[in-house]
C-alpha cells in the first residue's frame, strides 16, 4: 500500500510492505538510508510497524517510462537517442551503487519500465525497492522475483539465479523494449 503524506512541508510517499513478503533483512535498508546516489530515490526513513515495513521516500514528480510510452508522449518527452543513452547511464550508475556494497550487495530485482521514473527535469530515477535482495557469496538463488518476465534474466527461470548481471539484463531489456516501442511509434507516424 502506498500513501501520500506531507512532512515538514515536503510531499512524501509512505510504502507499507508486509514483512512476510520481504526477502531482505530489514536491517539491509540501513545501506540505503541517507545515500547520496543521484539516480536512486532517497530513502528518508524506515521502520517496522506491526507486521509491515514502512519506507518513507520523497515524492518525485514525473512519469515512469511505461506511463510515458503507454500515453504515447514520446514526442513530448523527446525520446532522443541522446536522452535514452543518458537515462541508461543514469540507471546504470544507480545499479552500480546497489551492487557496490561488500561483503554483501543489493540487487534491485525488478528493473523494468514501470520502475524507472523520468522527472520533470528529464532525469532518470530507479524506483521500488520492495523486490531488493541481499546477495552474499554463493547466495544468488531466489524463490520469488516480482518483475515482468520479458525483463527478467533467463537464468532465473532455468537455474533460479538472480545477481548483479540479472539487474543489468533487466536494464538492457528495458531500454531495448523502449527503443522497439519508439520504432513502432515512428513507423506509425510515417504511414
Amino acid at each position: 500500500m502506498i500513501e501520500k503524506t506531507r512532512q515538514e512541508g515536503r510531499d512524501q510517499l509512505m510504502f507499507r510492505i508486509p514483512l512476510a513478503e520481504l526477502e531482505l533483512p530489514v536491517e539491509a535498508f540501513d545501506l540505503l538510508l541517507g545515500h547520496r546516489q543521484p539516480h536512486l530515490v532517497p530513502l528518508l526513513d524506515y521502520h517496522v510497524d506491526g507486521k509491515n515495513l514502512i519506507l518513507i521516500e520523497p515524492l518525485l514528480y514525473g512519469k515512469t517510462l511505461l506511463e510515458l510510452l503507454e500515453e504515447n508522449q514520446a514526442e513530448k518527452m523527446k525520446f532522443s537517442r541522446e536522452n535514452l543513452a543518458r537515462w541508461y547511464d543514469e540507471i546504470s550508475t544507480a545499479l552500480q551503487f546497489l551492487h557496490s556494497f561488500r561483503p554483501s550487495y543489493l540487487v534491485h530485482g525488478d528493473v523494468q519500465p514501470a520502475n524507472i521514473l523520468i522527472d520533470e527535469d528529464g532525469a532518470a530515477f530507479l524506483l521500488d525497492f520492495s523486490s531488493c535482495k541481499l546477495v552474499s557469496g554463493s547466495n544468488q538463488f531466489f524463490y520469488r522475483i516480482h518483475g515482468r518476465s520479458e525483463f527478467t534474466d533467463p537464468r532465473y527461470f532455468s537455474d533460479g539465479i538472480y545477481d548483479r548481471d540479472s539487474d543489468l539484463y533487466g536494464l538492457r531489456a528495458t531500454f531495448q523494449w523502449v527503443r522497439q516501442h519508439m520504432e513502432q511509434v515512428d513507423s506509425a507516424h510515417q504511414d
